[in-house]
C-alpha cells in the first residue's frame, strides 16, 4: 500500500475517466462524493459491488464549469421527487440565486438537513446529510457498512480515504437555459479552435471548496 502524493491536490481530474451526464438524466441523485481535484480521485474509493460512477455535471453561476462527483445513482423516493420539484422551480422563477437560508428551509419542510455538507451547496448541486437516505430512496444502503467496506480497501490507506459522503441532487434547469449538450458543444468547438491556432492542451476550470 503506496500513501497518495498529496501534491496531487493540485492536479487537475483525470476526465477520461468520467461520463458525462446527459440531458435526459436529470435531475439526477447520487450518493457519494465531490471529486475537486486529483488527489480526490485517487483516494475516495467505493467498493464495485455498489456500482458507483464518476460523473461529469455542469454548473452555470458564477461561471460556466465543470464539477465531478462519484457516487451511486440512487432511486428517487415520492419525497425526493417532491423536493427536487420545488427546487427545480426555485431555480427558474427567483431573481437570485437559492440561498443557504432558503434552502434549508426548503429541506427543513421535508424533514431534511444538510449541516454536514452545507459547503457543497451551488446552483444545480443540492447536497443534503447521508444520514436522511432512508427518506430518499428506496435503494438499499447501510452507510455504516459502506463506510466500513471503503476504509477496507487495501490500496488506499485508511487516513486518506476519510471523506463525508454527501447525497446530491443535481439539477441542469437553470436561468440560462442551457443544457449540458450545448456546453459539451462549446467545449469541442473551442478545442477545434485551439488545435487550429497549434495549440494541444484545453485548461478546464474547476470550482471546489
Amino acid at each position: 500500500m503506496d500513501i497518495i502524493d498529496v501534491s496531487q491536490i493540485d492536479e487537475s481530474v483525470n476526465l477520461k475517466k468520467f461520463t458525462v451526464l446527459s440531458d435526459n438524466e436529470y435531475p439526477c441523485c447520487i450518493l457519494g462524493f465531490k471529486i475537486k481535484n486529483k488527489y480526490d480521485q485517487l483516494r475516495y474509493k467505493i467498493p464495485s459491488k455498489y456500482r458507483s460512477n464518476d460523473y461529469t455535471h455542469f454548473v452555470y453561476s458564477p461561471e460556466t464549469m465543470p464539477v465531478f462527483f462519484r457516487g451511486i445513482r440512487l432511486n428517487p423516493s415520492s419525497r425526493l421527487v417532491k423536493l427536487t420539484n420545488e427546487l427545480t422551480h426555485l431555480e427558474k422563477h427567483q431573481l437570485s440565486e437559492i440561498t443557504l437560508p432558503q434552502y434549508s428551509m426548503c429541506l427543513a419542510g421535508h424533514y431534511l438537513s444538510c449541516d454536514e455538507c452545507l459547503c457543497h451547496l451551488q446552483p444545480g448541486v443540492y447536497p443534503i446529510n447521508s444520514s436522511c437516505i432512508d427518506k430518499l430512496t428506496d435503494s438499499q444502503i447501510n452507510i455504516t457498512e459502506l463506510y466500513e467496506d471503503i476504509f477496507a480497501n487495501a490500496s488506499v490507506p485508511y487516513f486518506q480515504s476519510i471523506g463525508y459522503m454527501s447525497i446530491f441532487i443535481l439539477s441542469n434547469s437553470n436561468k440560462q437555459n442551457t443544457k449540458n449538450k450545448k456546453m459539451l458543444k462549446s467545449i469541442v468547438d473551442n478545442y477545434k479552435i485551439l488545435k487550429e491556432y497549434g495549440l494541444n492542451k484545453v485548461t478546464y476550470a474547476v470550482q471546489g471548496t
